[in-house]
């Protein structure tokens, strides 16, 4: 491979804008060359402003661009699939967001085609790269709680509330599914990278404003899709789980994990984009949890000296999803969560729903 990775990026909408071409431009072994959006206007405009020079409207066509060597896939749900498989058949490194697919069958063929090509393969699974969750993460390897019982998570969020208008993921042809197939492939994959594989599941999965203001027409659409969830889980290794998310919550973002065991309790608090971060932890006889200083060498040059700056520099300084990406296409390292992560997420979705639709708990793995 030349010096530098040449990367394409297939969506320009918000969280491409905010955090993915910025950590493909900061990469010092990176060059974002090529943008494909719907309308060219809007994709030329994205372009100059993080210094690509090729400009696409179909993505067909930017996969086949002489000299590329990955794409980033940041379109809705539903074009994942599709547009995942075109990369991998140009020989393309593939970075997609979450969730990869729209069934797990379409998930499990995007894992093998990957594997068949022999590409680097990630899912911006962007809870696992935090500081504390890596910390997490470490200590129960070493087995800091001792046998595990417990696994919650709370995530909340409020843009889903009364006032936000009618888009793409309030519709199931486009998305999937809602707060689940968004905010809960995150919780899911968390949950499956800290305590194991997930043996069944049984969730409901409500809507609570079941309608919203078109974006465009400002006329009343009908939301077709979740916008709580609540999950009881049982591991492989037989530790329980909940997990409540949300989008309909009064507050910007926030999460709370709490793993409980029989020699220790871990909780530990993310808010990326408020940088709101905490770790408390307390062992056998301690009279109460205390805070846990995330070793200096998981913040890997993280400048959190503002809220705001934490944010922009997990983006920019810090191996984050797309830059960690950019690490392993350059390093020939494993990749990290891979589209078998993804595909692994995907089930648990689609066993969510099953479980909400047919009211009863559903074992894993699914059946084809």
């Amino acid at each position: 491979m030349a010096e530098k990775v040449r990367v394409g990026i297939i969506g320009a909408g918000r969280w491409a804008d905010l955090v993915l071409a910025p950590g493909v431009q900061a990469h010092p072994q990176a060059d974002l060359v090529a943008v494909c959006r719907r309308t060219k206007g809007s994709a030329e405009e994205f372009a100059a402003k993080f210094g690509a020079t090729q400009v696409f409207t179909d993505y067909r066509d930017l996969v086949r661009l002489d000299g590329l060597d990955a794409v980033v896939v940041a379109t809705p749900n539903a074009t994942h699939y599709e547009t995942c498989l075109a990369a991998f058949e140009q020989g393309l490194h593939v970075f997609c967001e979450k969730p990869i697919a729209m069934t797990t069958a379409q998930a499990k063929e995007l894992w093998l085609a990957a594997d068949a090509a022999g590409v680097k393969n990630m899912v911006s699974f962007t809870a696992r790269f935090l500081p504390h969750a890596r910390y997490v993460k470490r200590l129960l390897d070493r087995h800091w709680c001792g046998r595990l019982f417990h696994f919650n998570l709370n995530k909340q969020a409020g843009y889903g509330g009364i006032d936000t208008p009618f888009k793409w993921r309030w519709d199931r042809e486009q998305a999937g599914g809602g707060v689940l197939a968004d905010l809960g492939s995150h919780g899911l994959d968390l949950a499956r990278w800290l305590v194991g594989d997930i043996k069944r599941v049984c969730a409901t999965l409500p809507t609570f404003i079941r309608e919203r203001p078109d974006v465009r027409t400002g006329e009343l659409r009908e939301v077709n899709v979740d916008d709580a969830a609540a999950i009881l889980v049982e591991f492989e290794n037989g530790v329980q789980g909940v997990l409540h998310i949300s989008w309909v919550a009064h507050k910007g973002r926030t999460q709370t994990v709490e793993l409980c065991g029989e020699d220790g309790a871990l909780i530990f608090d993310s808010n990326p984009e408020g940088w709101e971060m905490g770790l408390r932890g307390s062992r056998r006889g301690d009279e109460k949890r205390v805070e846990l200083p995330v070793p200096p060498e998981l913040w890997e040059g993280i400048d959190d000296s503002t809220p705001e700056r934490g944010f922009r520099s997990f983006i920019e300084d810090y191996p984050g999803p797309t830059r960690r990406f950019l690490d392993v296409i350059l390093g020939d390292e494993p990749s990290a969560p891979s589209f078998y992560d993804g595909m692994k997420a995907q089930e648990l979705i689609e066993a969510a729903q099953i479980s909400d639709r047919e009211r009863r708990w559903v074992e894993l793995p699914l059946a084809g």
